[in-house]
């Protein structure tokens, strides 16, 4: 045993590992569109992790994200925009970016590409580039969508150059 490190301090550390790869199993799951799998995972986080506890506004945000990609899904885009208002207490940028989608898929392009490129100049300036790369994708599917492929390409082209700068470092 390291010196200066108790039996409560190694017990902390394997439950706060422990916490971190429910979490991370939660959000594969989600983003596998496993929609009932990722609800179990949610109720059992709900329980082990209740509303005022450090970990519960994550959860919290991935319900709403769970809720929100649902009523997408089923086309119900006046639910998703009316959950758009709890993604963004938890979560800003995400609010935003959900925002455009519901935006993009009621038609309203302008207002979207608008949105979008906001949000695109404040990930570039905070170095989100997650989050930048899922931006140059939906504005990507917004040209497409409008029939401007030409303009469209350079955009998607972008996304890949950013996606392999978040890559390639961790590989290394």
């Amino acid at each position: 045993m390291k010196r200066g490190m108790s039996l409560r301090s190694i017990s902390l550390t394997n439950r706060r590992e422990r916490e971190r790869e429910d979490f991370i199993l939660s959000v594969s799951v989600l983003f596998q569109g496993y929609f009932a799998a990722a609800a179990d995972i949610l109720k059992h986080l709900k329980q082990r992790f209740p509303p005022n506890s450090q970990h519960a506004q994550l959860w919290m945000l991935f319900d709403q994200k769970i809720q929100f990609d649902r009523a997408m899904n089923d086309g119900k885009y006046h639910v998703a925009d009316s959950l758009v208002a709890g993604i963004t207490a938890l979560n800003s940028v995400e609010g935003v970016y959900r925002k455009a989608v519901v935006l993009k898929e009621q038609n309203q392009m302008s207002e979207a590409h608008r949105l979008l490129q906001k949000l695109l100049i404040h990930c570039q300036k905070t170095k989100n580039m997650e989050m930048a790369i899922r931006v140059l994708l939906a504005i990507a599917k917004l040209y497409w969508r409008s029939m401007r492929h030409t303009t469209a390409l350079p955009v998607l082209l972008q996304a890949l150059a950013n996606w392999i700068k978040v890559i390639i470092p961790l590989s290394l």
